[in-house]
C-alpha cells in the first residue's frame, strides 16, 4: 500500500498492482476522472470508471456494462414522457441508470401548480393509471402510476410542502431489457 501511495504522490497517472496468484489491479487517472481495472486469477476483467465532473460512473464486467449518471439535463425524448407544462427541471434530482437488466430514469421538476393538477395532466399520459391523493398538515401529495405508450413503467409523485410556493414533481420511467 505504501508503494501505491508513493507512486500516486509522485504524479504517476497509472499504477498497477499484481498479486501472487496472477490477479492484478490498475488505477489510472484520466483528465480528472479515474479508471480502476481488476483482473482475477482466471483472466476475467472488470472495470469502474468515473467522470472528471463526478456526475457519472461506468462499470464493465462479463455481465455487461452499467452506467449511472446524476445531476445532468434530461430531455422529454429520453424520458419518453412530456414534462409538466411550465415546469422547470432541477438537474440535482436527475438520475439515469442503464444496466444489462434495464433502464431507470428519474427527473425532478418544479411547478407552482397544485399536485392534483399535475396528477390530472399525467393521468392522461399513461395507460391504466392508478391515482392517489393525500393531504396532511398542509402538505399535499398526488401520485400517478401506469405504463407509457411504449410499455415502460411510469411513476409520478407531486408534492407541495405546507410553506413552499412550489410543487416538486418526480417522474420515474423504468424498463426491463428483454432477454
Amino acid at each position: 500500500m505504501s508503494a501505491l501511495l508513493f507512486l500516486v504522490g509522485c504524479g504517476s497517472d497509472k499504477v498497477e498492482v499484481k498479486g501472487e496468484n496472477g490477479a492484478s489491479a490498475t488505477v489510472e487517472t484520466q483528465g480528472g476522472g479515474a479508471k480502476i481495472t481488476a483482473t482475477d486469477e482466471k483472466g476475467k476483467t472488470s472495470s469502474l470508471e468515473t467522470s472528471a465532473d463526478g456526475k457519472s460512473v461506468k462499470v464493465q464486467s462479463e455481465n455487461g456494462t452499467s452506467k449511472l449518471e446524476t445531476n445532468t439535463a434530461v430531455t422529454e425524448a429520453e424520458l419518453g414522457m412530456p414534462f409538466y407544462p411550465g415546469a422547470k427541471q432541477d438537474e440535482t434530482g436527475t438520475l439515469k441508470m442503464d444496466t444489462p437488466e434495464g433502464m431507470h430514469l428519474q427527473v425532478l421538476l418544479t411547478s407552482s401548480d397544485a399536485p392534483e393538477k399535475v396528477a390530472e395532466f399525467y393521468k392522461a399520459k399513461v395507460t391504466n393509471p392508478s391515482v392517489n391523493k393525500m393531504s396532511n398538515d398542509g402538505t399535499s401529495l398526488s401520485t400517478v402510476s401506469g405504463k407509457a405508450a411504449d410499455g415502460k413503467e411510469v411513476a409520478i409523485t407531486a408534492t407541495k410542502e405546507k410553506d413552499s410556493p412550489d410543487t416538486k414533481i418526480i417522474v420515474i420511467v423504468t424498463s426491463k431489457t428483454k432477454k
